[in-house]
């Protein structure tokens, strides 16, 4: 019981890392989005959008996609994470919720 207690302990900490990275990976663009925004307005001599945004890709689509695009997939990620990692969560999809949902609630006075 202890090996298996472990095990899963182990496990789960490994999954929580997992999503940590996977989360700070896709969040690093918006932040870095938000410093070169601050450092723009913090600094009088340069005019947003400075030498930072020169780019036209950069001026009009980098908010959209650190902002939008990549928080999305951050969600979209995530439970793809716990199919892979969860083995409950992956029975669960597999049965539809079926057997998961009868081996741990009583629905018999349904």
């Amino acid at each position: 019981a202890v090996v298996s207690t472990q095990s899963t302990g182990n496990s789960a900490s490994c999954t929580i890392i997992i999503m940590t990275l996977v989360y700070i990976l896709f969040n690093i663009p918006l932040v870095v989005n938000y410093l070169l925004w601050t450092i723009i307005e913090m600094n009088k001599d340069l005019v947003y959008p400075a030498h930072f945004y020169d780019s036209p890709f950069m001026y009009n689509y980098s908010w959209n996609i650190s902002d939008i695009l990549l928080i999305s997939m951050n969600s979209l990620v995530n439970p793809i994470i716990y199919f892979t990692r969860i083995s409950s969560f992956r029975y669960w999809v597999m049965d539809k919720g079926n057997k998961f949902a009868s081996r741990y609630y009583d629905f018999s006075f349904y």
